[in-house]
């Protein structure tokens, strides 16, 4: 599990105006940054996927404007092929094995596979989402996965 930044000062707040400031903006130069510090996991780049509810309240996917901007700046596809096949809580303020048990089977894969995908989000804590999401793609035939998050908190 790759992750560029820890989730403290400066970095800290910038996700948070990324996640919950209505700023998707702030990905471009986020990513330029987690890029200017070394190299990309290989694969196509696929977004963690963001509830219906929260996308609706947000206006956008924060993992998605992340993708994007990978996407952009590396030369790679970018593919939605995860889904979110069920709501759940935030995850925030909660344990390691509460995460899991809400998160397990909330994730599907529809469409397109590719062999090898870089799985991207925003911040990752216990690795429960980034879990889910990679055991939902080797379910539908995806060999690869590697994981990439901006922060880790």
């Amino acid at each position: 599990m790759t992750a560029w930044f820890a989730l403290e000062g400066p970095v800290r707040e910038l996700i948070h105006q990324l996640k919950y400031g209505d700023r998707p903006n702030l990905a471009g130069p986020l990513v330029r940054l987690g890029l200017a510090l070394g190299d990309l996991p290989p694969g196509v780049v696929v977004p963690v996927p963001l509830g219906r509810r929260r996308r609706r309240g947000r206006g956008y996917n924060q993992a998605d404007a992340l993708a994007r901007e990978i996407a952009a700046s590396s030369g790679r596809r970018r593919l939605e092929g995860l889904w979110r096949v069920r709501e759940t809580d935030a995850q925030v303020g909660r344990g390691g094995d509460s995460r899991r048990q809400a998160l397990e089977g909330a994730f599907a894969w529809q469409g397109m596979i590719a062999e090898e995908i870089l799985l991207v989000d925003d911040v990752v804590t216990t690795g429960a989402t980034l879990v889910e999401c990679a055991r939902a793609a080797r379910a539908a035939g995806v060999a690869r996965v590697h994981t990439l998050a901006a922060a880790r908190g």
